[in-house]
């Protein structure tokens, strides 16, 4: 499976320890999924309730390879972050329905899923880093849709997701009742400079009634000091750059 990082020339993050450490990026297996089940269970303890979804066995061990897969990044021999990629399954199928895809189209996609980094490694970039690696896998797969969903309480997480060019396009109630955005990376995109309605990011009735009435969340920003999302009515929506992966 390491042959599916070494052409991306991403197998190796110095900047994870500003340099000083050596790291290393790779695909996980099924030998690693006590430690990986460890590690994101001590991050989901850690986060506050209802922002990151705890994961069951079965899953973590389907996207070692049935399912998915779970890219790893290791410093000093540890692991500190993991980033999971959904291909098929019954998470899989669920976000393309609640997105609205057809069974085509979910042939195309590719799910960015739980990702987790652990607390004295946040802040250095590995988040947007595992999304990057991730990405570059998907389109190894062939897959050109990305999706994600993430908890509007946590902004680290879909600011993120915007970066790589992800937009809100629904929210629903996920992992036991919590809100969740529902974000995708198709063939359109908003132009960067249109006009944006911004939005509380936990104000969740205005935010549903602006993505029923067509509109997407298309950029973060500040609302009274508090996270919030830009959003753009779709009819301003272009076809996307494939440059723009």
């Amino acid at each position: 499976m390491s042959e599916l990082l070494e052409p991306l020339a991403l197998a190796h993050a110095p900047w994870i320890v500003e340099g000083t450490t050596p790291s290393e990026t790779r695909l996980l297996t099924i030998a690693d999924l006590d430690t990986l089940e460890r590690v994101h269970r001590d991050i989901v303890a850690d986060a506050p309730l209802g922002t990151v979804a705890l994961e069951t066995t079965e899953f973590l061990a389907s996207h070692l390879g049935a399912e998915g897969q779970t890219v790893g990044l290791f410093s000093e021999g540890q692991l500190v972050a993991y980033g999971i990629l959904g291909l098929s399954g019954a998470a899989h199928r669920r976000l393309g329905d609640l997105l609205g895809l057809s069974a085509q189209r979910c042939e195309r996609l590719a799910i960015l899923d739980g990702i987790g980094v652990v607390p004295a490694f946040r802040g250095r970039g590995a988040h947007g880093y595992l999304n990057r690696v991730r990405d570059a896998i998907a389109d190894r797969h062939g897959r050109q849709l990305i999706a994600a969903s993430a908890a509007p309480a946590n902004p680290v997480s879909w600011r993120n997701l915007m970066r790589l060019g992800l937009e809100i396009r629904g929210l629903a109630r996920m992992f036991g009742g919590h809100w969740r955005y529902l974000m995708l990376r198709d063939e359109s995109s908003i132009p960067a400079g249109a006009a944006a309605e911004l939005v509380d990011a936990l104000d969740i009735a205005p935010q549903q009634r602006l993505l029923d009435l067509g509109c997407r969340g298309v950029r973060p920003g500040h609302h009274r000091g508090r996270a919030a999302v830009g959003y753009v009515a779709g009819a301003f929506a272009q076809p996307r750059d494939p440059s723009s992966r």
